[in-house]
């Protein structure tokens, strides 16, 4: 069992932590990782190293609280230490009860055949975002994976397996996008929480059904059916003839498919659906079959998109599932998952070994950037960024989401023009204290003529008459 350093410290001596002299004085203790779950008493506050700190001189790597009082210790030490701030750039601020669930969950690495789908999920999530075509995909930064609600919340999924806590998570990230002022997506956050909870119930996935609304149990079943038998049909699941007639021709050539989906599509106001959430899905898959395995016809989507905006989720999603008898001996009658490479870059971040011990990996944690926001200030002051251009927040130890900032914010027209006329301002005084300095040294005494002659650009006897 790796040993563990840590003392327990109130606010009076919370200065020694943070400084290289304080350090000696205190008196640090060692422990294994399960005598630590313990909550700190009174007011006070743990501090844990994964090695000396005596000797290694570091900040402490987590920061552990009592429940309920980790915003208020945010404040205090954003205010307290502001010469290391972010302080959450360096150390953890967690509450007594996510360090246990911290310390105690067993991260899940081997997802099978749900990676794809789950990387498309997220690509469908980030083109419904930025409304850029399918195309765009290959050119994304992965910045803007990592700014999609699905990816945090598959992210916590895969760290903390039975993790219940949903609806706090979507509150976090909506409220780091309030706070750094993003823009407002087409997509709310709900929808596509919606869409995840009722995804991530096909598998079982502990902790997500009793968030699953009842109205969703047929979407569950339709991916829960995906999973089992990819290359069979839905007719079963969903009993609506239109639904069944579409798909039975979603087997011919490229051109009937989307004829087919286009016929759909004209004829959706006359197709009886339960809910609309439904109607959703049944758009996302039918357009997911006409290139199975790609995304490459999201386009098919727009007439619909502002009336059924998670259909591009479930159209990622379906996409996952390549089209083909698995079961065939032949290897080349079977049709692979075709997505573009930043699926690979998506699926790399998602099952990113992340330690539970080690110095955070974000630019902020989520607590200080709330405490920095109530200040009235800008929260990225003097922020050092891993990227240029955006912003890595942590939201739970190891789940981070990304936001995109800008240096300065952009000029008004009237604050423009007076930049300008300082500036010109600025020049003129320049060029008048050239011109007496050049004056100066045209009549000094101590210079001869033929000396001025050769100073000058142009000479007197040089210029035309």
């Amino acid at each position: 069992m790796k040993t563990y350093y840590y003392i327990q410290v109130d606010r009076r001596d919370f200065g020694d932590l943070i400084s290289e002299e304080g350090i000696l004085r205190l008196r640090i203790e060692t422990a294994g990782g399960s005598d630590l779950i313990r909550s700190p008493v009174k007011d006070g506050i743990i501090a844990v190293w994964s090695s000396n700190p005596q000797e290694t001189k570091q900040l402490p790597e987590v920061l552990i609280c009592k429940d309920e009082t980790q915003n208020d210790w945010a404040a205090w030490i954003t205010t307290f230490a502001a010469k290391i701030r972010p302080f959450s750039a360096y150390m953890r601020l967690i509450p007594h009860s996510d360090f246990r669930q911290t310390m105690e969950s067993t991260p899940t690495r081997d997802i099978g055949q749900f990676m794809w789908p789950t990387a498309g999920l997220i690509l469908g999530e980030a083109l419904g975002a930025s409304g850029l075509p399918d195309k765009a995909l290959e050119t994304l930064s992965a910045t803007a994976f990592l700014s999609t609600l699905t990816f945090v919340m598959c992210r916590t999924a895969t760290l903390y397996p039975g993790y219940r806590e949903w609806s706090h998570l979507v509150e976090m990230w909506k409220s780091v996008r309030e706070v750094t002022k993003q823009k407002t997506r087409t997509i709310d956050e709900l929808s596509v929480a919606r869409v995840f909870i009722t995804a991530m119930d096909a598998l079982d996935n502990r902790g997500t059904s009793k968030d699953l609304a009842r109205n969703d149990a047929e979407i569950s079943e339709a991916c829960r059916h995906l999973l089992k038998t990819p290359q069979r049909n839905l007719s079963n699941v969903f009993d609506n003839h239109f639904f069944a007639v579409t798909e039975s021709m979603m087997h011919g050539s490229r051109e009937d498919r989307v004829r087919a989906f286009d016929e759909f599509i004209r004829q959706s106001d006359n197709i009886s659906v339960p809910k609309a959430e439904v109607m959703s899905f049944m758009l996302g898959y039918l357009a997911s079959r006409i290139a199975p395995g790609t995304i490459k016809h999201a386009s098919v989507l727009s007439p619909v998109s502002n009336r059924y905006p998670t259909a591009i989720l479930w159209y990622g999603f379906c996409a996952g599932f390549a089209e083909g008898d698995f079961s065939l001996p032949n290897i080349s009658e079977r049709r692979s998952v075709d997505f573009p490479l930043s699926a690979r870059r998506v699926i790399r971040e998602l099952f990113r070994v992340e330690p539970a011990w080690g110095f955070p990996v974000c630019d902020i944690g989520y607590l200080e950037l709330m405490a920095l926001s109530r200040t009235g200030g800008d929260p990225f002051d003097g922020l050092i960024r891993t990227t240029q251009g955006s912003v890595i927040v942590e939201l739970l130890p190891g789940v981070c989401t990304s936001v995109n900032v800008f240096s300065k914010p952009p000029l008004n027209s009237q604050d423009r023009e007076l930049r300008d006329r300082e500036i010109i301002f600025t020049m003129g005084k320049q060029i008048e204290c050239l011109r007496e300095t050049y004056k100066n040294l045209i009549n000094s005494d101590s210079m001869k003529r033929d000396d001025i002659e050769q100073t000058l650009l142009f000479s007197k006897r040089n210029k035309k008459k």
